[in-house]
């Protein structure tokens, strides 16, 4: 499973897009870390659906990509900050 996770596992019977990256999966502590947030706001995120979670057992987990791709289609620009 830690090989899975890491993004090193590859199922024989599989087959790789040579375009795509392997899925980078992230912990909570990792989440946390990236968005600067506390245990409690990664909850309520997870809880309201603003950020994708997958849970296998009692941990969950995280695509990098799919929170970089959240975090961009919420994306404000400058300009649309300062006009507030």
């Amino acid at each position: 499973m830690k090989n899975y996770l890491n993004g090193n596992y590859q199922p024989e019977n599989s087959v790789k897009r040579v375009d795509q990256e392997p899925i980078k999966w992230l912990r909570s502590k990792d989440v946390r870390k990236m968005l600067g947030i506390s245990d409690s706001t990664l909850q309520t995120m997870r809880i309201n659906g603003s950020i994708p979670s997958y849970k296998l057992g009692s941990s969950w987990f995280y695509r990098e990509d799919e929170i970089v791709t959240t975090l961009e289609a919420g994306r404000t620009s400058r300009k649309e900050v300062m006009n507030g």
